[in-house]
């Protein structure tokens, strides 16, 4: 379950971001790297999306807390 989310106006690097990806919504870690931006998964069953120019990405905002029953 999803607690809180703070707006963020650039990718910050590492941080988990709810994104808007080509017309889907995601929850991904954001990476950096010399080959460009990627989300990365949690779930190792998912593939990183690498991102490019072509890509509509609009960050939604980043994660700051989480909320979850044991």
């Amino acid at each position: 379950v999803l607690g809180r989310v703070r707006p963020v106006p650039l990718l910050v690097d590492g941080k988990i971001a709810v994104c808007f990806v080509d017309g889907d919504f995601t929850l991904k870690r954001i990476k950096t790297d010399k080959d460009g931006v990627w989300l990365i998964p949690a779930n190792e069953s998912y593939q990183p999306i690498h991102l490019n120019e072509s890509n509509d990405l609009r960050i939604w905002g980043v994660v700051t807390h989480v909320i979850k029953s044991v």
